[in-house]
């Protein structure tokens, strides 16, 4: 997922998008281990970890769409 942050951010030269679109993106990255690991996963409830996955991937489509935005409108 940092290949795809970096790919995305060098397509943006205006500082102020590749601030949001990496807010968008700061939780596909690496996670600390006090964060979360397998172990918390296995014992949370359903709906905090389909909370956290829905996150991420909500994070991902506002920064496709924040850059497709930026893109188009240039």
């Amino acid at each position: 997922m940092n290949q795809y942050a970096d790919w995305l951010v060098g397509l943006i030269d205006d500082p102020v998008m590749v601030v949001q679109i990496q807010d968008h993106l700061d939780f596909t990255g690496n996670v600390w281990p006090y964060e979360y690991g397998a172990r918390d996963v296995e014992s949370d409830l359903l709906m905090k970890t389909y909370y956290r996955l829905s996150d991420v991937s909500i994070g991902i489509a506002l920064s496709e769409f924040a850059s497709i935005s930026y893109l188009l409108n240039q």
